[in-house]
């Protein structure tokens, strides 16, 4: 590829510019740069991205650590005395911080490494090659012969009556929490809400959730779903499902939250309130109209390539209309893009991204549902296994789970995997591999899975496929 060079306005050419540097953006400014490109990055804020410093790993960080109360008093059951002291929330925000802290600034490296230009500031389009940015040091214009959107998302602003109360937060406010109040209701039980549902319960608050569709966590397997809301209800995690907040209102100590039930109205009294069900694309200000880019309300239409309507300019990530709000997805996406730009022929294919709820006990999934895979007309096959018969399960008192395996009935092409309980966040990898490579149940099963592992659900859920499961109650 050739190196930047001064064009006509005296300002240099990129082969590649990049717009936001989150886990898409800076996945797609590395593999350009890997490809011989001249890269340009530009950030408005710290690399990353949401994922990065208000999303993925902050809540991850502050889910394993929360959980230590738990851990204190599960030793005890087996003979191990340990005592729980209380909530030190202070140092858990410096570790959370810690942790954000040195994963941006491997992410900094990585980009220099790669001898990407990082630009800080924000852009917006002039013309299809040229974006003006705006600098602490004033506006600047950056042309490129090719131009990958990635600004992300922000958390969506509902029109509840009553949402703009100082209780009223959302999930950036919610990872800098100065204390734990002492109850929170969430408005969300997507992945989002029930990650920090779970965050606040371990750290002492009473959590209620406020969910408008039939289940939590829509998007998965309703069995699946069954089982992790078992484990809330256990947990002392209250969920209302198919309700509607239609106000919140002050009062002396906190809120009361007028929601609308199948079983009636409630008025619920709470601290605070968390906003947690819905992202907004970042594209209001980047001239888009301007340059003739096509969007929706999702945000930007882009084809298989994951380029726009406007030749020689991309979008990726949660600004992409039609993808998956994942960072892993958003990579990919960014892989796509990069080497699109520069001359390839490749496509973005969702069929096997993996979709994953880092809750106690995990949920993870990857594919057809078992419900998807009826609608769509195929003859569907299914195999489960508890984890109460698993081995290692019973040995580490995580029992409550189960894997299930989707099949096409006549061929056993695995169509789906569907898997509740520890370590269930790992061991779906496996089976996106299995479906990637179109694998059938039974060339699952001919693979040996060592014992005593976590993985071994998912061997013997295949094997339940045709009720071959050895261990199988």
């Amino acid at each position: 590829m050739s190196q930047s060079h001064e064009g006509k306005s005296g300002v240099a050419t990129a082969d590649v510019l990049v717009l936001g540097g989150g886990p898409g953006g800076y996945v797609a400014a590395i593999r350009a740069a890997q490809l011989g490109a001249a890269v340009v990055l530009v950030e408005q804020d710290k690399l990353g991205g949401t994922c990065l410093n208000r999303g993925c790993i902050p809540t991850k960080t502050l889910l394993h650590s929360s959980e230590y109360a738990d851990m204190a008093e599960a030793a005890t059951k087996v003979g191990i005395k340990l005592q729980y002291n209380g909530l030190d929330l202070a140092q858990l925000m410096k570790y959370k911080n810690r942790v954000v802290e040195q994963l941006v600034g491997g992410v900094n490296s990585l980009v220099k490494k790669n001898k990407i230009q990082l630009v800080s500031g924000k852009g917006r389009f002039v013309d299809a090659q040229t974006i003006e940015i705006q600098t602490q040091e004033g506006l600047i214009r950056q042309k490129a012969r090719n131009i990958i959107v990635a600004t992300g998302s922000r958390a969506a602003a509902l029109p509840i009556p009553g949402s703009d109360h100082p209780f009223v937060i959302n999930s950036d406010r919610a990872l800098s929490m100065e204390k734990v109040p002492k109850d929170i209701l969430i408005l969300g039980g997507g992945a989002v809400g029930v990650e920090f549902a779970f965050i606040y319960r371990n750290l002492g608050a009473e959590v209620t959730i406020i969910e408008m569709m039939p289940q939590i966590l829509p998007q998965m397997d309703s069995e699946i779903v069954a089982v992790l809301e078992t484990a809330m209800q256990k947990k002392g995690i209250k969920i209302y499902k198919s309700a509607k907040i239609e106000a919140i209102k002050a009062q002396k100590n906190g809120l009361i939250v007028e929601v609308t039930t199948a079983q009636g109205s409630l008025k619920l009294e709470t601290e605070q309130v968390l906003m947690a069900a819905g992202r907004s694309p970042n594209i209001e200000d980047l001239n888009l109209a301007g340059i003739g880019i096509q969007t929706n309300r999702r945000g930007i239409i882009v084809d298989e390539r994951m380029e726009t309507h406007v030749k020689g300019v991309y979008a990726i990530g949660d600004v992409a209309a039609g993808g998956m709000l994942l960072a892993h997805s958003a990579s990919a996406e960014g892989v796509v893009a990069a080497e699109n730009a520069l001359g390839g022929k490749n496509t973005m294919d969702y069929k096997v991204v993996p979709g994953c709820i880092f809750s106690n006990p995990e949920v993870a999934g990857v594919g057809l549902t078992e419900k998807e895979a009826g609608e769509k007309g195929y003859r569907v096959k299914v195999g489960k296994f508890p984890f109460a018969a698993l081995g290692k399960a019973v040995a580490l008192e995580k029992t409550p789970g189960l894997a299930k395996v989707v099949t096409e009935k006549e061929t056993g092409e695995i169509l789906g995997v569907h898997i509740i309980g520890e370590r269930a966040t790992e061991i779906i990898a496996e089976a996106a591999l299995a479906m990637r490579l179109e694998a059938t149940a039974e060339e699952l099963t001919a693979t040996i899975h060592a014992h005593p592992t976590f993985a071994e659900s998912l061997f013997e859920a295949a094997h339940a496929v045709n009720n071959k499961s050895i261990h199988l109650p």
